[in-house]
């Protein structure tokens, strides 16, 4: 009876092993990354953080540090968002040149003119306010016309979603998430630079120089499918033998939990 029961539990090891495997061998990388994006499209709001992080090597034995955040609420419906974001520069005396920066930064539609988006940006306890024109009647306009930081992170990240070969499962905060990894190589990055009409021959030499592979790390609920997190690491030439390394932090932490923003009254009066 021992016998038989140690069988039962290595076969059902063995199936649960199995299963595992195959929760991520069925699935292609590139289609589970439009997947997720379709999903999120489809969240009435949500809640992040977006980190950035530059280290650059300066005197002997010396890094200077510059770390930029950005927490945000979203509500996709009427574009309504609150952004509040700090920035931080560290080591070989950079605190004093550049003092730490923050401001706090609101959208929405305008509510008289449904084909303008309004931002207010308190900054240095003075509100500004700025107007620009955009297609609103779609919610596909953001695979177009990004509006937001996530926006403008996701048409990088389906633009190179071929690229997306590695999918492995993980875990995050004790919940199992898929991993879907990618390395875009420097040519194909230059054959968009050479691609556009926009750079003139000195720019693009310029940026030639500056181009580097970029690896991209993607966490996905293989549950909801929703996004959790998007990685971006690359390092920057800024000699022939020092580099700065860069890393990019999209993170998801709530959806459908943002009913209401409220824009301040000063900044609704400029």
């Amino acid at each position: 009876m021992k016998r038989y029961v140690i069988l039962l539990i290595s076969i059902a090891v063995f199936l649960s092993a199995c299963s595992g495997i195959n929760a991520t061998g069925k699935v292609k990388p590139e289609e589970l990354l439009t997947e997720a994006h379709e999903t999120l499209k489809k969240q009435k709001s949500y809640k992040g953080m977006i980190t950035e992080e530059l280290i650059a090597p300066a005197n002997i034995g010396e890094k200077i540090v510059s770390t930029t955040k950005k927490e945000f609420s979203i509500i996709r419906e009427n574009l309504l968002a609150k952004e509040e974001l700090s920035s931080k520069t560290t080591g070989n005396d950079a605190e004093k040149y550049l003092p730490e920066d923050t401001r706090t930064m609101y959208t929405e539609i305008n509510p008289e003119n449904n084909k303008e988006l309004i931002s207010y940006t308190h900054y240095l306890d003075q509100w500004s306010k700025d107007t620009r024109i955009i297609d609103v009647d779609s919610l596909e306009r953001f695979a177009k016309d990004p509006i937001f930081d996530q926006d403008y992170k996701w048409k990088e990240v389906l633009g190179y979603k071929d690229y997306f070969k590695s999918l492995e499962e993980g875990e995050k905060q004790g919940k199992k998430v898929f991993i879907l990894k990618a390395t875009v190589p420097k040519e194909e990055q230059l054959k968009e630079l050479r691609a556009s009409k926009d750079l003139d021959k000195e720019l693009l030499k310029s940026m030639e120089k500056l181009t580097t592979d970029v690896q991209y790390e993607i966490q996905i609920d293989p549950e909801t499918k929703l996004p959790l997190s998007i990685l971006k690491q690359f390092n920057l030439p800024m000699t022939e033998k020092t580099a700065s390394e860069n890393k990019e932090i999209f993170e998801y932490t709530e959806f459908n939990t943002v009913d209401k923003i409220e824009i301040p009254k000063e900044a609704k009066d400029l």
